[in-house]
């Protein structure tokens, strides 16, 4: 219901603009990933991706968020390269942002290149550790939590989920 609502609101404020064929694939996409319409999913985003690319998007973070979109859809397919390739264009349009970084890491794992997954979960992490913020008690934390549901939900890797666990500090809400 609330996704109708905002379609509606969406095509009214956009109609007749560039942007709402732009808006109609990012709700499609939503919509289909929501569902857990993988392929419906990919298709539409990279109908965003292929907008975005000749500056039709409604906000400047836009285009990444779609990106990171269609890399999950990508994943969810089976299709770890191109999901990569989004991760890291996400990247390149948010740098410094954890997700494009920890997905990309996912993606290999996906495929079976748990040495390579490993090498970015660990830089991923070493990079962040440092890092000073209000918005979160630990940055560090939130990636070593979400690489030790990785290995031990998707990958059923219990001894590097629990390496990983030993990351995460008692304070940190498991």
């Amino acid at each position: 219901r609330r996704l109708q609502q905002r379609r509606t609101a969406l095509r009214a404020q956009v109609a007749g603009t560039p942007e709402a064929r732009w808006a109609e694939a990012v709700l499609a996409a939503d919509e289909a990933a929501r569902d857990e319409r993988w392929p419906e999913a990919a298709e539409a985003y990279e109908r965003a991706i292929d907008l975005a690319k000749t500056g039709i998007q409604s906000y400047p973070e836009a285009a990444a968020e779609v990106f990171l979109g269609a890399g999950i859809a990508h994943l969810q397919n089976g299709q770890p390269d191109r999901a990569r390739q989004c991760f890291e264009s996400a990247g390149a349009l948010r740098p410094g942002a954890i997700e494009p970084e920890l997905l990309a890491g996912i993606s290999y794992g996906s495929e079976g290149n748990a040495a390579r997954a490993e090498e970015l979960f660990s830089r991923l992490y070493d990079r962040v550790e440092g890092m000073k913020e209000a918005r979160r008690p630990s940055s560090a934390s939130f990636v070593a939590s979400w690489v030790t549901m990785f290995y031990w939900t998707r990958w059923r890797d219990i001894e590097r989920a629990l390496k990983w666990a030993d990351r995460i500090p008692p304070s940190y809400e498991r």
